[in-house]
């Protein structure tokens, strides 16, 4: 069963573990000196995580932010990152961070969603519908995408 909860500090060991997977994914590096827990708990004060867990055990997150002003002076969220691990994929557990986070930006009064993906990820998201995919744009080697909440 995938749930969806924020972020709270006892979960950034295995939030870090996720983030390194990740990591590892992009084919990056992570440095040696790298303070991952706790630069988790340290961001986690100024942006928005969401954790997905299968049963008690984490599975994937995404990160967003909620910006203003964009036109007519309104806010938008941002979505920064949705990773959801290996051993986790196919079960839906991106689209419940997705759902997760349109919740809460609606709850925010936000009336926009933004965010872009690597190419490399559009394979990884057989949820999207057509016309979510036609609402993409093609920005230089990544997607970038707006939906409207309201």
């Amino acid at each position: 069963m995938i749930s969806v909860r924020p972020f709270e500090d006892q979960h950034a060991p295995a939030l870090a573990e996720i983030m390194i997977e990740m990591t590892r994914f992009y084919g990056a590096s992570i440095p040696k000196n790298a303070r991952i827990t706790e630069d988790i708990i340290g961001h986690s004060k100024n942006i928005d995580i969401l954790l997905a867990f299968n049963r008690e055990a984490p599975v994937g997150f995404a990160t967003f932010t909620t910006l203003f002003p964009v036109g007519g002076l309104r806010s938008f969220t941002y979505i920064q990152q949705v990773y959801v691990g290996a051993a986790a994929r196919r079960l839906g557990v991106a689209q419940r961070l997705m759902s997760a986070i349109a919740r809460t930006s609606k709850a925010r009064g936000c009336q926009r969603l933004e965010w872009a993906t690597a190419r490399k990820i559009l394979p990884l998201a057989p949820s999207m519908t057509a016309w979510e995919r036609a609402a993409q744009l093609k920005f230089n080697m990544f997607w970038k995408a707006m939906l409207w909440i309201n």
